[in-house]
């Protein structure tokens, strides 16, 4: 009986021996990886590696293409084409009619003063899809752009 205990007693030990360098491995491995993805991932921006270009831009109307390369234009297309207090119909004009079908396959509603444009899967990981969202005040005039990850 007292050699059983003395035998689990060493097991345990053992176990305790063999994680204390997994941990360790665990404690300075994990840090600096997760600080290296999070570091590429915000210098390495995904949506200002293209100038807007409406051709290319109306081409991917409605598509659900991940790689859509409307996502590539956001930041040229949110800073220097659109503009606060434009109107409904110029933006129209301009980008098409909006993705309303995204808003409406969550189960929701389309609220008629925030057009919706699909960008593709470009932030974060890459696995949810993006939008431009233009938010219009009462007067249908751009009040707000902005990107959400869905």
């Amino acid at each position: 009986m007292e050699e059983e205990k003395q035998n689990g007693g060493r097991g345990i030990i053992i176990l305790i021996l063999a994680a204390i360098p997994v941990v360790a491995l665990l404690v300075v491995i994990v840090p600096p990886l997760f600080f290296m993805i999070m570091l590429h991932l915000s210098i390495d921006d995904p949506f200002d590696d293209r100038t807007f270009d409406r051709q290319l831009w109306v081409q991917y109307d409605g598509s659900l293409d991940s790689d859509n390369p409307r996502g590539q234009m956001f930041v040229d297309l949110t800073t220097k084409v659109l503009k606060t207090g434009m109107t409904r119909a110029e933006v129209v004009e301009l980008l098409g009619e909006p993705d309303y079908f995204r808003v409406q396959s969550c189960g929701c509603e389309p609220d008629d003063q925030k057009l919706e444009y699909m960008l593709g899967m470009w932030s974060g990981l890459g696995i949810d899809y993006d939008s431009l969202r233009v938010e219009l005040d009462d007067e249908d005039r751009v009040l707000k752009l902005s990107r959400h990850q869905h």
